[in-house]
């Protein structure tokens, strides 16, 4: 039996499938982590980006969700980063027709997610974020 959900765009492209389970594998993995850091308050920035990124996973595949792992090595914007690499994987001809939308909100979401947990005031080069792992 197949735990995998049904592909929702109704096509099967093998490769492009797993480019797409494993791209929202990491989303799922970074909106968790994302979501983490915002505690107990439910009005911290962190808690929104989480959501929007779950809610964009589920846009691309919806039921895909990461196994915890507790050796993960990787910080929210690593995860995003590879996701956004896995989806400009995805050939076009085998791409959902809406991969181009999901793909620009990501990148957007991505720079919202460096600006938070970024320290007001620094460069960018800073390799020690505040707020998120």
């Amino acid at each position: 039996m197949n735990s995998r959900p049904a592909n929702p765009y109704g096509r099967s492209y093998p490769d492009s499938e797993g480019l797409l389970e494993q791209a929202c594998a990491h989303l799922d993995r970074a909106a968790r982590q994302i979501r983490a850091t915002a505690g107990d308050d439910p009005f911290a920035p962190a808690r929104s980006l989480g959501a929007q990124l779950s809610l964009l996973c589920g846009g691309l595949y919806p039921g895909i969700h990461a196994v915890p792992d507790p050796d993960d090595s990787l910080g929210p914007l690593e995860h995003l980063d590879t996701a956004l690499a896995l989806l400009d994987a995805i050939p076009l001809q085998q791409a959902p027709p809406d991969l181009m939308v999901w793909t620009l909100r990501l990148a957007q979401l991505r720079s919202a997610v460096d600006s938070t947990a970024r320290p007001t005031g620094t460069s960018g080069t800073d390799t020690n974020r505040s707020g998120l792992p």
